[in-house]
């Protein structure tokens, strides 16, 4: 498992994904190729998602969506998001 961020760089005026502009995304593609055991991307937030399907949608890589982890994610209870989690990751 590795944890990396879709995001290289931007400019933003608040912590809202929506307020990102002049958005720069790391090369997810050139990580893969040098992790070739990864066999499953997974995503916290939309944004991510969305970016890395318009760049990378090529590599056919299986991907998952997965609740926030923050606390600030309430909709969902802590032990709600685990199972999800182990479920999608399957751990």
């Amino acid at each position: 498992m590795a944890l990396w961020d879709m995001v290289e760089s931007c400019q933003r005026e608040n912590s809202l994904d929506s307020s990102l502009e002049e958005i720069e995304v790391n090369n997810i593609a050139q990580f893969l190729e040098e992790h070739p055991t990864i066999r499953k991307v997974a995503f916290t937030g939309r944004l991510a998602e969305r970016l890395f399907k318009m760049h990378f949608d090529y590599l056919e890589m299986e991907t998952v969506y997965l609740p926030s982890p923050s606390s600030a994610y309430a909709k969902m209870r802590f032990e709600q998001k685990v199972e999800i989690y182990r479920e999608l990751l399957e751990f």
